[in-house]
């Protein structure tokens, strides 16, 4: 009961630190740029979203596996474990290759000729979803070890690195400065 409670503590603290990660970069454009540089830069972030359902659907099928055969053997399931998360990563690292090819026809095939110049945050805000993917295949070796209090301080510093090159980049470099933000920060967290 003690590692379900801990985990769902540091889950209800690591939540709101994502969605200010998030969101941050919304705000910070809000107040430094116009409604035109957001509106290309939220449908290029959109774009660069479809790595979060290969994220998601890995992440929810991982987790319980892991948890699993390391509860039956923690000693003899690390090596298998490790193998399986090192090809877990590699569909990540295809994912954001395919989606950094790609993402640049699909914006201009879905979207109006007003937001294709949004293609250059692509490959930023896909190396983003890249590394909270990493993030989160990483925080199975936490939970496994009953020590998600890092997880929590992790996120912490990511959200501080985060909200502080939101500041320091977005005033200069707008939209662009709000994808590299994006990626850094979420680089921090998962690395």
């Amino acid at each position: 009961k003690k590692s379900v409670l801990v985990l769902g503590a540091a889950t209800s603290i690591t939540a709101p630190l994502f969605w200010v990660i998030a969101s941050s970069d919304r705000w910070f454009l809000a107040e430094f740029s116009s409604n035109d540089v957001i509106g290309v830069y939220s449908m290029a972030a959109n774009i660069a979203l479809l790595g979060m359902m290969l994220n998601s659907s890995l992440t929810l099928t991982w987790v319980p596996e892991a948890c699993r055969l390391y509860a039956q053997d923690p000693v003899a399931t690390l090596q298998p474990l490790g193998r399986l998360w090192e090809r877990l990563m590699g569909g990540l690292a295809l994912a954001w290759l395919v989606i950094v090819a790609a993402g640049g026809d699909v914006l201009r095939l879905l979207a109006a000729p007003q937001f294709h110049p949004g293609a250059v945050y692509i490959p930023w805000l896909a190396g983003g979803i890249f590394f909270y993917g990493l993030a989160g295949l990483t925080n199975t070796v936490f939970i496994l070890t009953n020590r998600m209090r890092i997880v929590v301080w992790i996120w912490g510093a990511g959200t501080g690195v985060c909200l502080g090159l939101n500041a320091w980049l977005i005033p200069g470099e707008a939209a662009y400065g709000a994808a590299l933000a994006q990626c850094i920060s979420y680089g921090v967290i998962g690395l």
